[in-house]
């Protein structure tokens, strides 16, 4: 490297810094042709890089609290008449500092310009006003000493920023007191500690201090797009956190003029969707139609909702009626659809669900692994086949095996030398290199797993943990088997598993069933036996239907499913015989109870036989007192 020469200097991208420095990223090409990548900062008289020994962590902490990012470690280089004099003596002094790859070098870059951006942010910021709108208080100190919950709002600066100006924080004791910034979404960060900071902005909250608010929320970022959305945020954790605390209505108008609602449309709910993903309401007005789209969030306690196409769609607030969370998004957002495209967006959402239904049922299925292969370029394939299990929270008859074909196969790298892979899965196309640098990896290493006997365990959870919950896979075996034999024309396959065994609806039929009635059982016995509670039965019983229930458009899915891909019934596999169980007749009867019935009465006969053949001996008084309680219960029951 020492001997290279920079021949050719491009300037990428550069940021005039406060202080009269320029940080830029530069494109190198050496006399050899190679192309390296450089981040180093100029002044006036001299020049530096990112040292080479450094944590990438040098980011800001947090989004509260005074959290000014640590200086960046840099080295000095030395700083000549021109520009590529300049390169061409780090090239010799930091060798280090040229980059193969675009991505490494754009870190550095943003590491160096990092001090400089929070410079001027810091400043734009001291310039905002708050304003207080509610506030919460213990009324009494002692172990709450120290809480608080507040509402406020700032200025915006820029007319055109995006920066969010609503804010709801909260001082509790998460281990010792801490501040954070709630988020309805659920992603609130981590609270922060600093006593000294949090009483600080405490007091300014009690006095309406503006000078000492500014300089302590000076970080604060994070935080709430609208003031309707910072309200029901507010109240739902006013109403958890109960008595014990003092409420504050300051009645101030918002620090920036919200948009309102589209109040004189007239809106109608013409349907409502429930599925297991989200729910969307089929709405319309006097003059277009549009869907209501309302997702569950994972780790937040509300509930985010927005219009699916038209302009403005990205646009999402905290969902509280349907007609009410319409009119304030069709005040943020627009939507021309007519009553045919809106009905199709509505069925996305049902297809989404109902994939989302199969593969979450796939996940907890047998997998086995049919054939892998060797590409060109150094690519590889696997094909796999997904065999379903049969939980209660689904239709017996839904689910068939599933085929996936997983690719990885090497694609054009736009920077540097560094040999890059896409690993997608057939027939969606769906890459997750893209969002997993290490997926490229982990499949070279699952297919080392498959062909290893002792490894194969590690192979299939490989294929359990990868599953996409929008990738539907081939439903029917011959499209999956003319896909491999496309993908594989002329390379080397290797069989691992072979195909497996196409299970027919009849049999996972009876499957399913054999699940329910087992839960049901467990009811007759109970009742039998008086183990169970009324309460407790009624509640077992209403959960048992709900689980078997499923929205109708999703059954409307199953049905047209079960259809599309019924198997040969030559495939079927052949159900066991039944074992009889001791003492239990070999007939059908006509109801419950006088299965039940009949079945007391051969116990009772069967243990009669028994005592009589000396092969069971029980005292007289437990016998007797046992008869005296079996015609007790059915006198009982006759009445």
């Amino acid at each position: 490297m020492a001997k290279s020469k920079v021949v050719e200097a491009e300037i990428v991208a550069e940021h005039e810094r406060m202080d009269g420095g320029t940080d830029m990223l530069v494109k190198c090409t050496l006399i050899d042709s190679q192309i390296k990548w450089l981040a180093y900062r100029s002044t006036i008289d001299s020049a530096c890089v990112v040292h080479q020994h450094i944590k990438r962590d040098q980011g800001r902490r947090g989004t509260c609290l005074n959290t000014k990012p640590a200086p960046v470690p840099v080295e000095s280089i030395e700083r000549k008449r021109t520009f590529r004099s300049t390169t061409r003596t780090a090239l010799t002094t930091a060798t280090y500092a040229f980059k193969a790859e675009y991505s490494d070098a754009l870190t550095d870059y943003l590491l160096l310009k990092g001090d400089d951006e929070y410079a001027r942010q810091h400043i734009v910021n001291l310039k905002r006003v708050w304003r207080i709108h509610e506030l919460l208080w213990p009324k009494e100190k002692g172990h709450d000493g120290g809480r608080f919950l507040a509402r406020l709002s700032c200025s915006r600066n820029d007319s055109y920023g995006f920066a969010t100006t609503q804010f709801v924080l909260e001082a509790a004791p998460f281990g010792q007191i801490g501040l954070r910034s709630l988020d309805p979404r659920g992603y609130s960060p981590e609270p922060e500690y600093d006593k000294k900071i949090i009483d600080g902005i405490s007091n300014a909250l009690l006095q309406d201090n503006q000078r000492i608010l500014s300089m302590l929320l000076v970080d604060l970022e994070r935080g709430i797009e609208n003031a309707r959305d910072a309200q029901i945020v507010f109240d739902r954790r006013r109403k958890e956190l109960g008595d014990g605390f003092t409420y504050f209505d300051l009645q101030r108008p918002n620090s920036v003029r919200q948009k309102g609602g589209d109040h004189e449309a007239r809106l109608e709910v013409v349907h409502s969707y429930d599925g297991r993903l989200a729910q969307a309401f089929l709405m319309k007005n006097d003059e277009f139609w549009f869907v209501l789209l309302v997702t569950r969030n994972v780790f937040g306690k509300e509930k985010m909702a927005k219009i699916t196409g038209g302009n403005g769609h990205y646009k999402e607030v905290v969902f509280t009626t349907p007609i009410e969370t319409a009119r304030r998004l069709l005040g943020l957002a627009s939507s021309e659809q007519t009553e045919a495209e809106a009905r199709i967006e509505l069925q996305k959402t049902v297809d989404r669900d109902f994939q989302r239904l199969l593969t979450d049922h796939s996940s907890r299925a047998l997998i086995t692994i049919c054939e892998i292969a060797e590409l060109d370029s150094g690519g590889a394939a696997a094909f796999y086949s997904v065999l379903p299990s049969t939980p209660m929270s689904l239709p017996a008859n839904c689910p068939r095996p599933i085929y996936r074909i997983k690719v990885l196969q090497p694609k054009d790298s736009k920077y540097g030398t560094k040999k890059l892979y896409s690993l997608t899965t057939l027939p969606s196309g769906r890459d997750s290199s893209a969002f997993n640098g290490k997926a490229s990896t982990d499949f070279l290493t699952f297919l080392r797993d498959a062909i290893t006997p002792s490894r194969y365990s590690e192979a299939i959870k490989y294929l359990q943990d990868n599953v996409f919950h929008d990738d539907p896979g081939y439903h029917e075996l011959d499209e999956a088997c003319s896909a491999w034999s496309i993908l594989t024309a002329g390379r080397t396959s290797t069989a691992i598993d072979g195909l497996v065994c196409p299970v027919g609806a009849p049999v996972l039929e009876r499957l399913g069933q054999i699940a329910v009635d087992r839960e049901l059982n467990k009811i007759r016995q109970g009742i039998e036996d008086g183990y169970w509670e009324k309460g407790y039965l009624e509640e077992f019983i209403a959960k048992l239907e709900k689980q078997k229930i499923l929205p109708p458009e999703i059954n409307e899915c199953v049905e047209f499913h079960t259809k599309q891909h019924t198997r040969n019934v030559d495939n079927i596999l052949s159900l066991p015989p039944t074992i009889k169980k001791r003492g239990r007749p070999p007939k059908a009867w006509d109801s419950d109870e006088a299965k039940a019935i009949a079945r007391r009465e051969a116990k009772a006969q069967w243990a009669r036989d028994a005592r009589e053949a000396g092969k069971l001996k029980e005292p007289k008084e437990r016998v007797a007192a046992r008869q005296a309680q079996w015609r007790k219960r059915n006198a009982d029951r006759e009445e």
